[in-house]
């Protein structure tokens, strides 16, 4: 028996809505009996217990038949249904949205550089390289790289996430490469919103140049692009789990997100360099969910 959840459903409903007349299908589950045979297993009268069988016979759970009898035929009365399935109203159809934001390179809220430390825009140094105070500059907005030796850098952006989206996926993508350097991953970190991810690029291979500059080759740029997933079970670069940070630990709700990444531990002539692989393309966060 299949009943949809309308108004109608109010009548099965209310049928089952007691411990007597759920005794009543119980004992004609096993057989069919009279109102008299009834009325003795359920204690009660007759006129109650047909009162009772004629609100199950209103809904078709129970039904009546005429048989054979020692006086001619007589009435007995039978469950109708083997189960009861309730058709609830088909949910809209789920839309797959991805929302993606791109960050410049240069539009971080805050920063520390160590020496050596640079900007650069179409090969020019913006500022004077190895000053620390040109990473301050409003030029720096403009910047298609950057790096340092020691030191961090925050992004904030306002939460991505759409009214009443359920999330499945959040990515991040970022131009990494390092100078003079072959332990990059060693010594970055990365944190989300105050969430801790630690040096999940350690197994990352990143390209190691002779000069920040060098992230102009093609080739470097194909190498460079590491992409974070995290999802319900854990942080993933390239399939291999990096972190066992999952969305449930990241406070999505915030109404401004952190992106913050530090280097420490950097030899003197060696740093980190973040540049875009195309214009305004530094960072590319990409938030997959259903709404």
């Amino acid at each position: 028996m299949k009943q949809k959840l309308t108004s109608d459903f109010l009548k099965t409903a209310e049928a089952l809505a007691s411990p007597v007349r759920i005794d009543i299908l119980n004992f004609l589950s096993k057989e069919k009996m009279n109102i008299g045979q009834l009325s003795e297993v359920i204690e009660r009268s007759a006129s109650v217990t047909s009162k009772h069988i004629r609100i199950l016979e209103e809904t078709g759970l129970v039904r009546s038949v005429f048989l054979p009898g020692k006086s001619g035929l007589q009435k007995r009365v039978m469950v109708a249904v083997d189960r009861l399935d309730i058709l609830f109203p088909e949910r809209s159809p789920e839309v797959k949205h991805i929302e993606e934001i791109r960050i410049p390179i240069g539009s971080y809220l805050t920063c520390q550089a160590g020496v050596p430390c640079g900007l650069n825009r179409h090969g020019q140094i913006i500022g004077e390289e190895n000053h620390p105070e040109a990473f301050y500059g409003v030029a720096r907005t403009n910047a298609e790289s950057l790096w340092f030796n020691q030191g961090n850098l925050m992004y904030k952006i306002p939460n991505p996430i759409k009214r009443n989206q359920e999330i499945t996926s959040l990515e991040i993508e970022i131009n990494l490469a390092a100078f003079h350097s072959q332990i990059l991953g060693e010594s970055l970190t990365f944190k989300l919103n105050d969430c801790d991810f630690g040096k999940i690029f350690r197994n990352c291979t990143i390209p190691n140049l002779a000069a920040p500059l060098e992230i102009a080759d093609s080739e470097v740029k194909e190498s460079s692009r590491i992409c974070l997933l995290i999802d319900q079970y854990g942080s993933w670069i390239a399939k291999e789990k990096v972190s066992t940070v999952t969305l449930a630990q990241i406070n999505l709700m915030e109404e401004i997100w952190a992106l913050s990444f530090a280097v420490d531990n950097m030899t003197a002539e060696s740093g980190i360099v973040l540049f875009e692989k195309h214009q305004n393309e530094g960072i590319v966060i990409k938030v997959s969910g259903f709404i």
